[in-house]
C-alpha cells in the first residue's frame, strides 16, 4: 500500500516526530511504500502554524503529493 505521513515537522523535535518515524519505518518493514510530507525547519509562530495548515499552499501541496505518489492512504 501506497501511504502518505503528515507531521508538522520532518526534523526531529521530540514526541510527535519520534512516533512519526517509527510508524513510517514499521510500516516500510511490512512493505508498504511510505511518503513523508511536513515542514522542515523548527521555526514557528502563531501565525506560520495557522497558514500552514489553513493555507491553500499546504492544501495543494497535499494533493499534489497524493497525485504524484499515487497515494492509497493518509495518515496525519
Amino acid at each position: 500500500m501506497r501511504i502518505l505521513l503528515i507531521n508538522d515537522y520532518l526534523n526531529l523535535r521530540g514526541g510527535a516526530e519520534i512516533s512519526f518515524y517509527k510508524t513510517a519505518s514499521l510500516l516500510k518493514k511490512k512493505d508498504h511504500r511510505v511518503f513523508l510530507l511536513g515542514k522542515k525547519d523548527n521555526k514557528e509562530s502563531f501565525s506560520t502554524f495557522f497558514s500552514r495548515w489553513f493555507s491553500l499552499r499546504y492544501f495543494f501541496k497535499t494533493i499534489n503529493a497524493i497525485k504524484k505518489n499515487k497515494i492509497e492512504l493518509v495518515h496525519i
